[in-house]
């Protein structure tokens, strides 16, 4: 996840693979600092969970994007392409 602005992006990709966008969402409420974290979910369609999970590190780092993506975010035009190629480096 990366956050450009009012705008958290959403990539993943698999394994070695290429970055792939997901998701753009639009959250012009969140204050200019955030505490952020992991998340799990587990147990789907059971009563008992079927993941366990640790996590003992976590890495972020500043991202800056171009005025043309931000552009691009704002007015909704971005293409995955373009997000990938700013972002998923």
């Amino acid at each position: 996840m990366i956050r450009a602005g009012a705008y958290v992006v959403h990539l993943y990709r698999l394994d070695d693979g290429p970055w792939r966008l997901l998701r753009v969402i639009d959250r012009p409420d969140l204050p200019d600092k955030l505490q952020a974290g992991i998340n799990v979910l587990t147990g789907f369609g059971g009563s008992k969970p079927d993941l366990n999970a640790e996590v003992d590190y976590v890495h972020f780092s500043a991202v800056t994007v171009s005025q043309g993506l931000a552009t691009a975010l704002a007015n909704g035009t971005e293409t995955e392409a373009q997000l990938v190629a700013e972002l998923g480096q």
